[in-house]
């Protein structure tokens, strides 16, 4: 603790920075003010929930996480990361006591939870190009596709329409991609950094297992969940993903929508501004207790987007549908993204809200049933199984990095850097 923590020096600068913090806030409150009819008349929805034991059909439900670390061992400019990701795995179980149960053995006869969790390694030096280069050998080698132009060209088929990539050619500038782009996925100008590269190779591992899923025709699941959001990074002047796991992300998508499976990407941890007003603005049009939904539009949608998120260029992301949910009032609201093309297909009906709205409330019934384990009260049962299997605590990185030194020793490459030289891992 800094010893000067209490001084009223400290405490002033803190204080001036809050003062700032609430003078911007009180200056957004007037945009919530302009949403607040619409927020509560259009787009704000109680669920008429599933009883407690409820007549479903028969269908598999999944999720994927990931975790990994930077830095199992470290060699002057040589990075070693690992990367771990779990699946969980669960069906429909109209008569048991719970509506859904894990799979286990039948999944392991089908080529899935071989292993949980999962975990590979990924390794870079500082040489020039040499962690571009590593990173696209990595993505090809996880993601089930080695044809680069398949994995790019569903971005824009969802966006644009165009059947094959010399079809942009017809298109503005923008969307003009270039083939070193088509080939690796990486735009030369993609700012690199150890904390990138280590969050690009391990989405892409876990898109790679969801695509599994996806594919696998005997256990494919009716809902898939993805830890996180639906985000595309997009390039400055350029209408086409930053960074590769962009363009993985849309083809997992594009796939899953071919197959009739359904993605919901869920954050906990999210920056929606004013969830917390709309969670207390559902206390007071719904009975406490009631389980809600409230849709965040776009401005491609009927009545444009908020006005509260108008300077968040991220929400909702491009091609997809943002919401808010919460089925606990303990529970702050949580964001869940999905396909935005799926749910035009499927949710949106135009001209006609009620359809639209019931459509909603069905889709939302279903991710409450599946939220309803006291352990995770109000969040999705199979990511949180997910999450459990692939975090690494600090006692397994602390054992990674006992192997590490071990197996360096025997092939006799042995380097001092294998632990951190600070046992503080804020530092």
């Amino acid at each position: 603790m800094f010893p000067h923590v209490v001084t009223s020096k400290f405490r002033k600068k803190l204080k001036a920075v809050l003062l700032d913090v609430k003078a911007d806030f009180e200056r957004r409150e007037k945009a919530f003010e302009r949403d607040e009819r619409r927020i509560k008349e259009e787009l704000l929805a109680a669920i008429d929930c599933h009883p407690p034991r409820p007549k479903i059909d028969d269908f598999y439900i999944a999720a994927v996480d990931g975790s990994g670390h930077p830095r199992v061992a470290t060699f002057d400019d040589i990075r070693v990361h690992i990367v771990t990701r779990a699946i969980s795995l669960l069906r429909t179980s109209p008569d048991g006591d719970a509506p859904f149960q894990e799979v286990g053995p039948q999944a392991r006869d089908a080529g899935l939870l071989t292993e949980q969790p999962e975990s590979d390694f990924f390794w870079h030096s500082g040489v020039g190009r040499d962690a571009l280069e590593k990173l696209k050998e990595t993505i090809l080698e996880f993601y089930p596709i080695d044809d680069t132009e398949k994995i790019v060209l569903p971005y824009f088929k969802d966006l644009l329409g165009v059947s094959s990539l010399d079809e942009l050619a017809d298109h503005s500038p923008e969307y003009q991609i270039p083939n070193s782009v088509r080939e690796s996925l990486i735009s030369d100008d993609m700012i690199l950094s150890e904390r990138t590269l280590h969050e690009q190779v391990m989405r892409v591992y876990e898109y790679a297992a969801a695509r599994q899923l996806v594919e696998n025709e005997e256990m494919r699941p009716r809902y898939l969940f993805l830890d996180g959001s639906l985000t595309l990074f997009l390039r400055r002047s350029r209408s086409y993903p930053s960074y590769p796991s962009g363009f993985v992300l849309r083809e997992l998508v594009s796939s899953a929508r071919k197959r009739g499976v359904i993605i919901g990407a869920v954050s906990k941890d999210h920056t929606i501004p004013f969830a917390h007003r709309i969670a207390t603005m559902a206390t007071e049009v719904f009975p406490r207790g009631t389980k809600w939904f409230c849709r965040l539009p776009s401005d491609d949608d009927p009545g444009h987007g908020l006005e509260i998120y108008k300077d968040r260029i991220y929400i909702p992301p491009t091609l997809a549908v943002t919401y808010l949910f919460c089925f606990s009032p303990d529970n702050r609201p949580s964001r869940i993204d999905f396909d935005r093309i799926w749910w035009l297909e499927n949710i949106f009906v135009n001209g006609d809200p009620e359809t639209t709205r019931a459509n909603e409330i069905t889709l939302f019934r279903d991710i409450e049933l599946m939220s309803r384990d006291a352990r995770w009260y109000g969040y999705p049962v199979p990511l949180a199984l997910a999450h459990n299997e692939c975090t690494l605590t600090r006692d397994n990185l602390r054992a990674i990095r006992h192997e590490a030194r071990a197996l360096l020793r025997e092939i006799e490459l042995d380097f001092t850097e294998v632990n951190p030289l600070r046992e503080d891992y804020n530092l």
